[in-house]
């Protein structure tokens, strides 16, 4: 009986001991934004009454550092500017999405389970995103790039479809010859006697 408890002693203590110690930490995992330039960085372009710029064009995906994991697929971000440079007309703005173009002409898919590069309209100074004349608003844009585009290689062309709802702004004035016809009687004494004008 001496033995079997001078044997199961260590080991209780050495099974204990080990519980105490700190566990081993894991090496945290890295994750790191891979930026891939487009080019050209700008581009403006006409959409009906709007003008637009997109500036600061670039793809970025989130991979993990060291396997180059992807963590994040590819998104495109970019400023996107609108002016409205009528004088007479203003626009609602409701939103749009961006096209990928490959050198056949055709539009890159997206990965299945991806959404359309899509994005919404939201001004900083109207609840009803409106461009009057003259007004230009900027906003950040951040969608969906096809992954296939960067292993390819081969985009072409960048298409902005926007989504917007124009209306009249100024109010119109129109004029018309007209004459009354009065009597003459009456016509007659609403006049002064002769003499006395």
């Amino acid at each position: 009986m001496n033995t079997l408890v001078r044997l199961v002693t260590p080991l209780a203590i050495g099974a204990a001991l080990a519980g105490c110690a700190p566990p081993q930490t894991e090496k945290a995992v890295v994750i790191e934004d891979r930026v891939h330039a487009v080019s050209p960085s700008a581009s403006a372009f006409k959409a009906g009454p709007l003008t637009g710029t997109l500036t600061d064009l670039k793809v970025i995906e989130r991979v993990e550092q060291g396997t180059d994991r992807v963590d994040t697929p590819a998104k495109l971000n970019a400023q996107l500017k609108l002016e409205n440079p009528s004088r007479d007309q203003t626009v609602r703005v409701i939103g749009g999405r961006l096209l990928f173009i490959d050198y056949r002409g055709e539009a890159i898919p997206l990965a299945t389970g991806r959404t359309e590069s899509t994005f919404t309209w939201s001004s900083s100074r109207s609840a009803t995103e409106r461009l009057d004349p003259g007004m230009n608003e900027t906003q950040a844009i951040d969608v969906n790039f096809p992954v296939i585009a960067l292993k390819d290689n081969n985009l072409k062309e960048i298409r902005v479809e926007l989504t917007y709802i124009p209306s009249a702004f100024a109010q119109n004035t129109v004029g018309f010859k007209a004459t009354v016809n009065v009597p003459a009687a009456a016509a007659n004494a609403d006049r002064p006697p002769s003499g006395q004008q």
